[in-house]
């Protein structure tokens, strides 16, 4: 005796339980999806990021440095902005210019100048929340086993953007005694 599933209490009701879960998995799906950052909105969040670690740092060169390399999601950010810092001092480069330290004691160099110091201040991540408002991860680098790690919350009202939180995640500071 063969029954017909739509005969079947159970499986009418796995049925509508199938046809329900797809449903709500579409819609937080389509809850999901957010509009990508303009390149005006990018630069100006990029601009304001970077304006406000190079002041509101942990670092302990802040005041030494000769040199602050910047860069977004592991390269170097647009001419544009770096042409926006062209006053700043200390002197603002992109990241590919800077030298990393490959030894405990050594810092952020100039890349063709090991006698010029830096700092690398980088932005991780940038993405915007359904809320429209700008969520970054950023970060500093100085020197091996000394760096912090920074979340932002922005927000762009009438083409001016505008920091709501920002908040220290982690510090890494690691000194070195010589003994004897």
């Amino acid at each position: 005796m063969i029954i017909m599933w739509y005969k079947n209490t159970q499986a009418q009701n796995l049925f509508i339980l199938l046809v329900f879960t797809a449903g709500l998995l579409g819609t937080l799906y389509l809850l999901q999806l957010k509009e990508d950052l303009t390149p005006e909105e990018e630069y100006m969040i990029e601009r304001e990021v970077f304006s406000h670690l190079f002041g509101n740092n942990h670092s302990a060169k802040q005041n030494t440095s000769k040199y602050y390399f910047i860069g977004v999601s592991n390269s170097d950010p647009s001419l544009e902005l770096l042409e926006s810092f062209s006053d700043h001092v200390p002197k603002v480069k992109p990241l590919s210019k800077a030298q990393r330290p490959v030894d405990f004691g050594t810092t952020v160099t100039l890349r063709d100048d090991s006698t010029k110091s830096g700092i690398i201040f980088h932005i991780n991540k940038m993405s915007k929340r359904l809320d429209g408002k700008v969520y970054v991860e950023a970060s500093y680098y100085e020197a091996y086993m000394s760096s912090a790690s920074y979340n932002y919350l922005l927000e762009i009202i009438n083409d001016e953007c505008n920091i709501i939180t920002f908040e220290l995640v982690k510090s890494q500071i690691l000194c070195k005694n010589k003994i004897g």
